[in-house]
């Protein structure tokens, strides 16, 4: 079973629809670079779940479609996933796990949790019998930085760049712009700005007026947008950042007791997809060794 807080699934491979356009506020695209994960890319293309939307050959960046969070969906086809459950409390009570949120109790012989790391680690802590401190530490070196995200619905078709992507080499205040209608050429044109981090962490508790004002400031061409509406998504756990862990995983199989995710191999989606894969083949090893 699958506890998620969100309505939906996927995380930050998320989009969110304005006036019947989606907009992706998270991940703009996916990546592959290693063969298992190119086996996925491929099913989805034949599946057209993704298209190639910009990069030279082997080096391609894929939009999903209608919405880069239709990918999450369709890997989690099949999944028993609860969702609208947040996790409150988490507790080992010997030979099982025990996962509450305010109305809901679910009990497991074993915890995967892909949480954030500081939100695995709030969680931990507060249960008595703590995981080895080699867990606890691996988690306390996983840091994220925040990211807004400005989506904005245009009258009239809008050139970010050739490829409809604008990645800045200095991501202040601006990280990233993209051009929804280049993308897909499916919808109703927009643009989503997404912050630095810098801008992120001064802004995270402003007006939200006052970010889109901002950001809108900061976009040398954001004159030239005829805007219809717009929306915000900040994310508090944006992309973590860099750190020397080459684990792509923490566990203490003793008590049963795994953590895996983007803070891991790499923070992109492709980085989520090996960790996961990784600590699924730890997890049915050690509950092979149980059953034994």
């Amino acid at each position: 079973m699958v506890c998620d807080k969100s309505r939906g699934v996927g995380g930050r491979v998320a989009s969110r629809r304005i006036e019947g356009a989606p907009f992706d506020h998270g991940a703009q695209f996916v990546t592959r670079r290693s063969a298992e994960f190119s086996k996925i890319v491929e099913d989805l293309l034949i599946e057209e779940v993704v298209i190639p939307w910009f990069g030279e050959a082997g080096k391609e960046r894929y939009a999903g479609l209608p919405s880069m969070n239709q990918i999450a969906k369709t890997l989690a086809e099949g999944l028993d996933v609860k969702r609208g459950m947040r996790i409150e409390n988490v507790r080992f009570c010997g030979d099982y796990w025990e996962v509450s949120s305010e109305a809901e109790l679910v009990r497991s012989r074993s915890l995967l949790m892909t949480c954030p790391a500081p939100q695995a680690l709030d969680l931990l802590k507060s249960e008595a019998t703590e995981p080895s401190s080699c867990v606890l530490n691996t988690l306390s070196k996983i840091e994220y930085d925040k990211g807004i995200a400005l989506m904005a619905l245009l009258k009239e078709p809008f050139p970010v760049s050739d490829s409809g992507f604008l990645q800045y080499d200095d991501p202040e205040p601006i990280a990233t712009v993209a051009d929804t209608l280049k993308k897909r050429g499916l919808e109703s044109p927009g643009v989503i700005i997404q912050s630095g981090p810098d801008f992120a962490e001064r802004h995270f508790d402003s007006n939200p007026d006052t970010i889109i004002e901002c950001l809108l400031d900061a976009y040398p061409r954001s004159k030239e947008l005829k805007i219809v509406s717009t929306s915000l998504q900040k994310w508090r756990y944006a992309k973590r950042r860099e750190h020397g862990i080459s684990d792509s995983y923490s566990s203490d199989p003793s008590i049963m007791l795994w953590h895996a995710g983007d803070g891991y191999v790499a923070p992109k989606v492709e980085g989520a997809y090996l960790s996961g894969l990784r600590v699924a083949e730890s997890v049915a090893a050690e509950l092979e060794l149980k059953l034994k």
